[in-house]
């Protein structure tokens, strides 16, 4: 397990995910008792029962981050290189992997979540802002 913390750690290591704000991606470990879902999410971390959460394909939430466009420079080719890596990374080493966002409007959190080989759970978190 630490070994595949530590290669997500290398992956994000200084990503930044670009909304209304900019966010650190950074390596997530679930380490609550009961395995993940969305009811356990909102409980271990206190969101409120009205709080939307939405389940999103992995791909789907890193699109614009791994999508070039033709006015990227050198800075923005190498960050869309890199945001590929992380979802190669997180996609060859978990497992029933999905993105989680929490929340409609304003910070959302989300979280990046898969199975481990070992049936843990982790991936990565992050924050956006959308109004």
């Amino acid at each position: 397990m630490a070994t595949l913390i530590d290669e997500i750690a290398r992956a994000s290591e200084g990503l930044m995910l670009i909304s209304e704000t900019d966010a650190p991606v950074t390596p997530f470990v679930w380490e609550e008792s009961t395995p993940f879902s969305i009811e356990a999410l909102r409980q271990a971390r206190g969101y409120d029962a009205s709080t939307p959460i939405t389940k999103l394909d992995v791909d789907e939430f890193f699109g614009s981050s791994t999508r070039e466009y033709d006015w990227h420079g050198p800075e923005e080719q190498e960050r869309v290189r890199r945001f590929r890596a992380l979802v190669d990374t997180l996609k060859s080493r978990l497992s029933d992997i999905a993105a989680y966002k929490v929340g409609e409007f304003g910070a959302i959190d989300v979280f990046v979540v898969g199975r481990t080989e070992d049936g843990t759970f982790a991936g990565v978190t992050t924050h956006v802002v959308e109004t």
